[in-house]
C-alpha cells in the first residue's frame, strides 16, 4: 500500500481542528456555569447569603468605594465594611483585589478566553507541523526506496564517468589537431596543384607560340618555292627529257633545291607537330589528374566541413 502523506495530513488537520471545537465548546459551557455562591461563616450566622460573585469583581481595596449591588438578589451592604476573610481568600485568585494586611496584589492572571485562544493557534502549529513532519518522513522513505545500490557502486560509476570525461576530451583535443594538420596539408596540396597549373600552362603557351612561329616560317618557304619555280619556268633552254637531264649521273633525281628545301621544312614542321602532340597529350593528362586531385581535395574539404 503506498503511504500517502497528503491524506493523513488532511485528517490530522480536521481531527485536531475538531477537537480544539470541542473543547472550545465545553470550556464555554463551563465559564457560564462558574459562577458560585460565596457564602462566608459570618454571612451565614447573620442569615445573609451573597448572590454569585463575577468572574472579575470589583477592586475592594480602591480609594472610591462601589456603590449599589451587583445584582437585585444582594442586599445592599454598608459603604465601610471591612469583607470577610474568606471573600478576599477566594477573590483575590480571580481580580486585583489587596489584602486587608497592606500586602501588594498577586499578578493577573490570563483569561479563559485568551489561553484558549492561544491553545488555538498552538494546535494549528502543531497540526502544521505534524504535516511538515510526515512530508519529510515521506521525502526520506522515498529517497531510501529510490537508493538500493551501495555508496561505493556509486562512487565508481561516477568516477567511471569522470575518466570517459576526459578520455573524450582528449579524443576531441586529438580530432581537433588532426582536423588542423589536414586543413594544413590541403592548403600545401592546393599551392603545389596551383604552382603545377601554372607551370603547364607557361609550357603550353610556350609551345604554342613555337608552332605559331614553324607556321610562318613554313609559309615563308612555300612562298620561296613558288618564286623559285617561277624563276625556273623562264629557262626554256633546260633539256626537257630525263634523260638529256640525267646525263651520266646514276644518281640524279628530278628535285629542285626548291623540293629539297620544301622536303626538309616538311620533315621539321612533321617533327614539330610531333612535338606538339606529345605536348597536347602530356598537358591533357596533367590537367585531368589535377582534376582529379581538385575533386578529391574539393571532397576532403567538405567532409571536414560537415564533422565541424
Amino acid at each position: 500500500m503506498e503511504f500517502n502523506w497528503r491524506d493523513e495530513q488532511s485528517v490530522n488537520i480536521t481531527s485536531d481542528l475538531s477537537s480544539f471545537e470541542d473543547e472550545e465548546r465545553e470550556a464555554g459551557d463551563a465559564s457560564t456555569t462558574t459562577l458560585t455562591q460565596d457564602i462566608s461563616v459570618n454571612n451565614l450566622a447573620a442569615g445573609e447569603v451573597r448572590t454569585p460573585t463575577a468572574p472579575n469583581p470589583p477592586n475592594l481595596c480602591s480609594s472610591e468605594p462601589t456603590t449599589g449591588r451587583l445584582s437585585l438578589s444582594q442586599p445592599e451592604l454598608p459603604i465601610n465594611c471591612t469583607p470577610p476573610t474568606r471573600i478576599a481568600k477566594l477573590t483575590m485568585s480571580t481580580g486585583n483585589i489587596c489584602s486587608s494586611s497592606g500586602k501588594p496584589p498577586r499578578p493577573y492572571k490570563v483569561p479563559l478566553s485568551q489561553t484558549l485562544e492561544e491553545n488555538k493557534h498552538l494546535r494549528e502549529e502543531i497540526a502544521v507541523l505534524k504535516s511538515k513532519l510526515d512530508v519529510e518522513q515521506y521525502k526520506v522513505a522515498e529517497l531510501k526506496s529510490l537508493q538500493p545500490r551501495e555508496v561505493q557502486d556509486i562512487l565508481e560509476e561516477y568516477y567511471s564517468l569522470q575518466m570517459s570525461k576526459f578520455d573524450l576530451d582528449d579524443e576531441r583535443k586529438q580530432m581537433a589537431e588532426e582536423r588542423r594538420q589536414n586543413n594544413l596539408e590541403m592548403e600545401r596540396i592546393e599551392v603545389r596543384a596551383q604552382t603545377k597549373i601554372e607551370a603547364l600552362q607557361r609550357k603550353l603557351h610556350e609551345s604554342e607560340t613555337k608552332c605559331q612561329s614553324v607556321i610562318h616560317e613554313l609559309e615563308q618557304y612555300k612562298e620561296r618555292v613558288r618564286v623559285l619555280e617561277a624563276e625556273i619556268a623562264k629557262f626554256d633552254e633546260l633539256p626537257t627529257s630525263i634523260d638529256g637531264l640525267k646525263g651520266d649521273d646514276s644518281d640524279w633525281t628530278i628535285r629542285s633545291e626548291g623540293d629539297i628545301v620544301s622536303e626538309e621544312l616538311r620533315r621539321r614542321l612533321f617533327a614539330m607537330e610531333k612535338e606538339n602532340n606529345a605536348l597536347r597529350q602530356k598537358i591533357d593528362e596533367q590537367t585531368k589528374e589535377l582534376e582529379e586531385k581538385l575533386t578529391m581535395l574539393s571532397e576532403a574539404m567538405s567532409q571536414s566541413k560537415l564533422s565541424f
